[in-house]
């Protein structure tokens, strides 16, 4: 994995994972119990196009990491 990927990761944890905390303090506050459910339509716009670029980027990582996993396997043979 290049550094670049890494930090592109590493951001998208970030992104995602306060989005998480924010909603379960939300849920906490109101006395729900804390989920991890987000509906994206109670997002903003602006922060439903981060997420989905997040989840993008991160798909993106996924298949060339796997990719260079198969053929590092054949290769291997």
């Amino acid at each position: 994995m290049t550094p670049a990927d890494a930090h592109t990761l590493g951001d998208a944890f970030e992104l995602i994972n306060n989005l998480r905390l924010d909603h379960q303090v939300t849920q906490l506050r109101s006395g729900a119990e804390p989920d991890d459910h987000i509906d994206p339509r109670e997002l903003s716009a602006l922060m439903r196009a981060q997420l989905r670029e997040a989840f993008r980027a991160v798909a993106a990582i996924q298949r060339r990491v796997s990719g260079e996993l198969a053929v590092g396997a054949r290769v291997a043979r």
